[in-house]
């Protein structure tokens, strides 16, 4: 049976949304991972009224594997001319190019609206956070719920 979610391509367009919320910043591999993370289960994080990959008991557990997961799409986005890289103090910033806005444009769908949405709700409330305090944020929840199971 083939895999249905989080496959690289998945994740890339999610990466895509993702970045047109931001602009015209580009952001780090770290903030993508969070906001990613906390837009997916954005009601656990207080940023929807539903989480929109359903409720998961485990759902904290894969901020882990995200940040591998991402790289390679981020490779593949770059690669295929959809998004653009810079070096900063920061460490790698990255962002949409035209290709990839005009790609994102083209993304009509209920689930790309319900994303949109969200992770432009995360980037407003959690923009001039630092990509640390996102982690800790996501460290924090993730051990408040571990304590109510």
């Amino acid at each position: 049976m083939p895999k249905l979610f989080n496959t690289s391509f998945e994740v890339s367009l999610r990466i895509l949304l993702i970045l047109s919320a931001v602009k015209p910043r580009s952001i780090t591999i770290d903030r993508i991972a969070a906001y990613d993370l906390m837009t997916v289960y954005g009601r656990d994080f207080g940023m929807a009224e539903q989480n929109l990959h359903g409720e998961n008991q485990f759902s904290f557990s894969e901020f882990s594997a995200k940040r591998e997961q991402l790289n390679g799409a981020l490779k593949s986005l770059l690669l295929d001319g959809f998004a653009a890289v810079e070096h900063s103090p920061r460490g790698f910033l990255f962002g949409l190019n035209e290709r990839g806005r005009e790609f994102v444009k083209s993304m009509q769908s209920e689930y790309a609206a319900a994303y949109m949405e969200t992770v432009k709700k995360t980037h407003r409330m959690l923009g001039k956070t630092s990509d640390a305090s996102l982690l800790s944020k996501i460290t924090r929840q993730a051990m408040d719920a571990l304590k109510r199971r």
